[in-house]
């Protein structure tokens, strides 16, 4: 038997590989281009007065208030973490959010 697997073998080794079949190259249609719509302008209104520049999202007070207790405590660390003046960072650090709204 194992004669018999030499022989197989060999025959499928002296077999041409198979070629994929060829492909057709697509075909590109040619692209069809809208025509521009026309703005017709507003007597006294320029593009700019049409549309506003979108506002500032405000902050809410629970924001405002995080972001105070936020710098507060880094005010806290900046000082050596020494109690006592919790107040004080509390009222400087309201300023400064405060002023940058």
């Amino acid at each position: 038997m194992p004669a018999k697997k030499n022989k197989v073998t060999a025959a499928k080794k002296m077999a041409a590989p198979k070629k994929p079949a060829a492909r057709k190259p697509a075909v590109k249609k040619p692209a069809v281009k809208k025509p521009k719509a026309v703005k017709i302008p507003v007597e006294g209104k320029t593009p700019a007065a049409v549309k506003p520049a979108p506002a500032k999202p405000a902050l809410s007070r629970h924001e405002i208030q995080r972001r105070i207790r936020v710098a507060a405590y880094y005010k806290y660390l900046k000082r050596g973490g020494q109690h006592g003046s919790h107040a004080q960072d509390w009222k400087e650090a309201e300023k400064d959010i405060l002023s940058q709204l």
